[in-house]
């Protein structure tokens, strides 16, 4: 029989196990709903423009968001994983994770610079951010990603 602790520790732990699988299936769904939405615009618009630094970064995220998707998922689905696989697993996503913000960022600093009709001014403190956001926050942070 169990006592009324471990009953309420069980029932957290079931709630919370349902709440990841449905967190993380459904975060995935939308990812590939997203994707299959705005695919014929991608086609319209994107490929047929010339090959620049904006082009290959936006391709490279839009395609590997689909593979650190999948990291997601087999870091925080399975729970019968080995003290060892679930940390490979961790640093695997926060490595992707990380490598996901980075390209994210450029996105929008190259972007914001277009906009700005190239301010040297704007880029040199654009730059400033990313160096800070990139590489003194994980820092500051302990080294962790």
């Amino acid at each position: 029989m169990a006592t009324p602790q471990e009953v309420i520790y069980n029932a957290i732990v079931e709630a919370y196990t349902s709440t990841k699988y449905v967190t993380g299936v459904s975060g995935f769904a939308l990812v590939i709903a997203d994707f299959v939405h705005t695919f014929p615009d991608e086609v319209r618009l994107m490929w047929p423009t010339p090959i620049s630094l904006p082009k290959v970064l936006f391709f490279s995220l839009r395609y590997y968001i689909l593979i650190h998707g999948a990291f997601a998922m087999t870091y925080t689905l399975p729970t019968n994983l080995s003290a060892a696989q679930c940390h490979a697993a961790f640093d695997r996503i926060a490595i992707s994770t990380k490598l996901a913000v980075i390209a994210s960022e450029t996105i929008l600093l190259i972007r914001v610079y277009a906009f700005s009709g190239k301010d040297k001014k704007l880029l040199a403190f654009l730059l400033f951010q990313f160096f800070v956001s990139v590489v003194v926050d994980p820092l500051l942070a302990g080294g962790k990603c």
